[in-house]
């Protein structure tokens, strides 16, 4: 897709191509609202398993690797959670299914349809990755909505927290020697924590606060930095 450079404001470019057919083309466009209760929801149930997973794990019903297991395979649940919220809300607003408070925010291209507006932001890819935020999602709004907004409104100690995600997700899928070493670099070097709390799983379960674990906070505060978006 190729876009003209000329001065004055940006143009928005119609992207041709099959329209939606059937009852989705005339229901009306969701609020952000929607994109926040849906983040908020799926924090609230994560929190709540791994509660679940901690009582059974406190009564020696499973062992800790088990426990440290179950906190594996949420975290990697909610990373993909995450990627899914922000292309959600993207595609959403690019095609004005979705409304943003902000009246600001303003797509530069016009396409017919999810499956057409799917492939343009993919660049035929079979997918597109949203995290790290700054390097994917940040970028990328830069060429479809007129100054990125809403996705570069966010600033730099957000993105941060957002990027710093993928380098947690990465150690405990992968478990390279550069994944670990990133993760280190990021989340325990210069800490005072015990051996168990230096593995990724093992830091999450570890305690940010009285009552609140590592993988708690995060929760939290990466519900709040996707309400910032909407």
């Amino acid at each position: 897709m190729m876009f003209s450079m000329r001065f004055g404001a940006p143009r928005r470019i119609r992207v041709v191509g099959r329209s939606d057919t059937g009852s989705s083309r005339n229901a009306l466009p969701r609020t952000t609202t929607d994109v926040v209760d849906r983040v908020r929801a799926r924090a609230v149930s994560t929190a709540d398993y791994l509660r679940r997973i901690e009582a059974v794990c406190s009564d020696g019903r499973i062992t800790r690797l088990d426990a440290e297991h179950a906190y594996r395979g949420a975290f990697l649940s909610f990373h993909s959670h995450v990627e899914n919220t922000i292309e959600y809300l993207f595609i959403g607003l690019l095609r004005g299914r979705v409304i943003h408070r902000l009246g600001s925010v303003r797509a530069l291209v016009s396409i017919p349809s999810d499956a057409v507006a799917t492939r343009v932001v993919f660049a035929g890819r079979r997918y597109a990755d949203w995290l790290p935020y700054t390097r994917h999602t940040y970028d990328r709004s830069k060429i479809y909505f007129a100054a990125g907004k809403p996705f570069t409104l966010l600033d730099a100690p957000t993105r941060r927290a957002l990027d710093d995600l993928t380098v947690l997700r990465n150690a405990l899928a992968h478990e390279s020697s550069q994944a670990l070493r990133l993760f280190r670099e990021v989340f325990t070097n210069g800490k005072a924590l015990t051996p168990d709390q230096r593995r990724p799983a093992g830091y999450l379960r570890g305690f940010h606060a009285v009552g609140q674990t590592r993988f708690e906070f995060l929760l939290a505060q990466t519900a709040r930095n996707l309400e910032s978006l909407c």
